[in-house]
């Protein structure tokens, strides 16, 4: 709710109506939705009651419309497997641009702070040496 401080010249009494006006519109507004809500209701269990003793046609209908989301489902899913792979690989290539970009001041900062430091012998991405996999 968005009040502003009433001016000095407006008078309380001007202020006050004009809030009463916004709660009648909201109201009004709140009344029209569920008016809707009601009537769209309505209007779809009258469309049921009178598809009640027609079954073979409604369910041909309903077999095809759900035969539809299940198609559309495992689309879905497929399509969102791949998304999530493309970001796990993406998220990685960036992982280890990032640690090269940083590794030469780290391996400054860790010289500075211990000069008898030996190295892990990581490659500059910060993978494991190729010497160590035992491959």
């Amino acid at each position: 709710m968005n009040l502003r401080l009433p001016d000095p010249v407006t008078p309380q009494s001007t202020i006050l109506a004009a809030q009463e006006v916004k709660e009648k519109y909201r109201t009004a507004r709140t009344g029209i939705r569920a008016l809707g809500f009601v009537t769209v209701f309505y209007f779809g269990f009258r469309a049921i009651e009178a598809m009640a003793g027609q079954d073979t046609s409604i369910s041909i209908a309903l077999s095809l419309i759900f035969t539809a989301f299940s198609e559309l489902k495992f689309f879905f899913a497929l399509s969102l497997a791949g998304l999530l792979g493309a970001w796990g690989v993406a998220e990685r290539y960036l992982r280890h641009r990032k640690v090269e970009f940083l590794q030469g001041r780290i391996k400054s900062l860790e010289t500075t702070i211990d000069p008898q430091r030996t190295s892990s012998q990581l490659t500059i991405e910060g993978k494991t040496n190729p010497r160590d996999r035992g491959d």
